[in-house]
């Protein structure tokens, strides 16, 4: 049977391995024994012996990346699509999180970047496989999980470094669609516009390649330090946690809904008040926004140096309702609709009960939300005009905003 270590820090913490297809994952009696151990998912508790359920291939599978570009990887490395085991032997050096999966344990004196200058840039970013190219290209070891082109990166002294190996990064450049025109704007409005209504939102910045309009995220799960070192923070996202495939990350297709989600941070978190309310705006601002795509995936459990765990900082914020053709309705239901042109104050009550909150609490931050989006974007659209950069997502996001909100505050009175 083929077997990887996975390890935490050069310390091993396990093994996964492949039977018939599927994985099975068991924890090191070493780490085991180590009373600074944890799970490294809710869904694949501390307790000795193989686990051979589904939890085990879900945590694992969710690490990989999915649709064209797992496709695009797959045929570079020679891999079949579906091989699971072997997409995660050639890609399990740099994750989400803090696992690194191997067939030996990393050696952090050796990590290493290597830079990537423009012209390099420039002809990745235009051929719309940046990720399976650069793994195909040999040296680096990495797999974000999504279906968008992108590339782990370190960024130090305004430059852009390519971690090789089981190296760590820093930041996430995400390049812009061929099929969705100002992706990368429309991503960092949103993400601007969350973190000014208080969510806590990744931070992002529009990185231009050429003359082409890109994203670079800043990695909630990476610590810089002054010296440059780059420390990986654990983190799961909800299909891991709840013990899902990556194939049921929508609630329509049996994926977590909004209450499943709510009850996991509220018994994970040490802030559970704190992180369920958050949790309770994100909904709503994904309402508001326009935003069709937040599913279980876009949701996480980040765990500290110190082993706190929180509700990670929202990421793949932006508003699809932009975008002709997607599906305008949410990935979770909100009382009995997913319709966000008709979720009335009934739905808001009906989730309210469904989470065991007061539902003048839900209706209270579902009226501060709507009333305080618009009034927050016109102030940054505002400052983009101003500081003569371009956001042409911007004004195509502010009358969605508008209408939105108002049809939002009507159905809240029903």
């Amino acid at each position: 049977m083929q077997r990887l270590g996975v390890f935490f820090e050069s310390r091993k913490v396990g093994a996964v391995a492949a039977d018939e297809g599927r994985f099975t994952f068991a924890y090191d009696p070493s780490w085991l024994d180590d009373q600074a151990s944890f799970a490294i998912s809710r869904s694949l508790p501390l307790v000795a012996g193989p686990e051979a359920g589904p939890a085990a291939h879900s945590f694992f599978a969710n690490l990989l990346p999915e649709g064209r570009i797992r496709a695009l990887v797959a045929r570079r490395l020679g891999i079949s699509e579906d091989n699971d085991f072997a997409l995660l032997a050639a890609l399990g050096g740099e994750c989400a999180g803090a696992m690194v999966v191997a067939a030996a344990a990393p050696k952090p004196a050796k990590h290493m970047w290597r830079p990537l200058d423009n012209e390099e840039l420039v002809r990745l970013s235009a051929g719309g496989a940046a990720f399976a190219e650069a793994v195909a290209g040999g040296g680096v070891r990495f797999s974000l999980a999504g279906a968008q082109d992108k590339l782990p990166v370190k960024l130090q002294g305004g430059r852009l470094y390519l971690p090789l190996g089981s190296s760590p990064s820093s930041h996430i450049l995400k390049f812009a669609s061929q099929d969705f025109k100002h992706m990368p704007t429309n991503e960092a409005f949103i993400s601007a516009l969350a973190r000014a209504c208080g969510l806590p939102a990744v931070a992002t910045e529009v990185f231009t390649i050429g003359k082409t309009q890109h994203l670079l995220v800043a990695r909630y799960d990476r610590v810089v330090r002054e010296d440059g070192t780059i420390t990986r923070l654990h983190q799961e996202d909800m299909c891991q946690a709840l013990g899902l495939p990556p194939g049921r990350k929508y609630q329509e297709e049996g994926g977590p809904s909004f209450e499943q989600c709510f009850r996991t941070i509220a018994d994970a978190s040490v802030e559970p008040a704190l992180d369920t309310r958050a949790l309770l705006r994100w909904l709503v601002f994904n309402t508001v926004v326009g935003n069709a795509d937040g599913h279980a995936k876009n949701l996480s459990l980040l765990r500290s140096r110190d082993g706190r765990v929180r509700l990670a900082p929202f990421y793949d914020l932006l508003s699809t309702a932009v975008y002709p053709g997607i599906a305008t309705k949410l990935a979770m239901t909100i009382g009995e609709s997913d319709d966000p042109g008709h979720i009335r104050g009934r739905d808001w009550r009906r989730l309210a009960e469904a989470v065991g909150v007061g539902p003048a609490f839900v209706l209270e931050n579902v009226r501060d939300l709507a009333e305080a989006i618009p009034e927050h974007a016109r102030t940054i659209a505002a400052d983009v005009r101003k500081g003569r950069r371009e956001s042409p997502a911007a004004e195509l996001i502010l009358p969605i905003l508008r209408k939105r909100s108002r049809r939002l505050l009507q159905l809240l009175r029903q």
